[in-house]
């Protein structure tokens, strides 16, 4: 007799999806606190980010382990695991965005930091986005496909802040240091946000796949 797995497969992708989620949140919550100059506060929640990009990698190794046991699931075995790879890119790009953060302090400069704070906003919307996506495609494509589109505008709304930030940047007449610092920040939470809407495109390809 063989011993029955107490979590589903569908369980572990759910927390794989949630996971995602709480990376994005904690990195949020990273660049708020940057935004406040807590450096303290900031340096927590990038080392959650970082700790949860870990746990995501141990979770992944014992989903690819049970994919191949008798349950099954809606996607085929190859499709199930791009699903798992692309959850693990938007986390790895959390976690390096908040590494990225923490090689510096600046002097805060109050209309650039606005500015990243509406970011750090938008991508705790696209955490929350791709954990309902994954949740939802599973089950109902119709409204997986409704919570696309949710992604597509958020990182519309992403690119629209970076350009805005790129701009005050190039106009503030910072010192090289920062001036490359902000530079890199900005661009790091915009690929945040374009690893989320590729991976949503990619879902959507899926449903387009499995719909008959």
């Amino acid at each position: 007799m063989f011993k029955k797995e107490k979590t589903s497969l569908q369980d572990l992708f759910n927390e794989d999806a949630e996971i995602t989620a709480k990376a994005l949140h904690k990195l949020s919550e990273a660049i708020h606190a940057f935004c406040e100059d807590d450096y303290d506060t900031m340096r927590a929640f990038s080392e959650e980010t970082i700790t949860l990009e870990k746990r995501q990698d141990r979770l992944n190794e014992t989903i690819i382990s049970r994919m191949f046991g008798k349950e099954t699931m809606v996607f085929s075995r190859p499709d199930r695991i791009f699903i798992v790879k692309e959850l693990d890119k938007v986390v790895d790009r959390a976690e390096f965005a908040v590494r990225k953060m923490l090689l510096f302090h600046p002097k805060p400069n109050d209309e650039i930091n606005l500015i990243l704070d509406e970011m750090s906003l938008l991508v705790k919307d696209i955490g929350a986005s791709v954990e309902q996506m994954i949740k939802q495609v599973f089950n109902d494509f119709g409204t997986a496909k409704n919570t696309i589109v949710q992604i597509t505008d958020l990182r519309r709304e992403v690119r629209r802040l970076n350009w805005t930030g790129l701009e005050k940047i190039f106009s503030s007449e910072l010192p090289s240091m920062e001036f490359r610092y902000y530079e890199t920040i900005f661009m790091q939470i915009l690929k945040v946000a374009d690893t989320a809407e590729q991976f949503a495109d990619s879902i959507f390809e899926l449903i387009c796949k499995y719909t008959l």
